[in-house]
């Protein structure tokens, strides 16, 4: 029960600053998109260790939900890894292609949240007096 009473919390206290500190939330979306390291530049230094490892991770996902038909999604991720461990492999320019043409933002969720940010204020304080209200209502029981 600590656990939900701790995610009512943050919910709350994030729903009151969603209402009544906008400035905040702009300079904490600057500081979440500080660029703290170029994943390209350090994966490129060991680009076979990583294929390797991407089509090891993606043949032995395959293999261990072969048996499973429900987790048919996992064979997606194991095809995506595999995939991506060819390319780093055999052909690690037409990786820094699609890296550079998957790096084009095109929805900034900073512009999004600060658009809607009275409405989710206000799902996060009924949300989080919802589940206090639910903890203490079963913990009296």
């Amino acid at each position: 029960m600590e656990y939900l009473i701790l995610a009512a919390i943050v919910a709350l206290l994030f729903g009151i600053l969603f209402l009544m500190s906008p400035e905040t939330l702009g300079k904490w979306g600057e500081a979440g998109n500080r660029t703290i390291m170029v994943l390209d530049e350090k994966l490129s230094s060991i680009r076979l260790l990583t294929g390797l490892a991407l089509l090891i991770l993606g043949g032995f996902i395959i293999w261990a939900v072969a048996p499973y038909g429900a987790l048919w999604y996992l064979h997606l991720i194991g095809i995506i890894s595999i995939f991506f461990g060819i390319l780093y492999l055999a052909a690690p320019e037409g990786l820094k292609m699609l890296s550079t043409i998957f790096n084009v933002v095109l929805l900034s969720t900073d512009e999004v949240v600060l658009a809607v940010r009275k409405t989710a204020g206000i799902i996060l304080l009924v949300a989080g007096a919802y589940i206090l209200y639910s903890v203490y209502y079963l913990g009296a029981k």
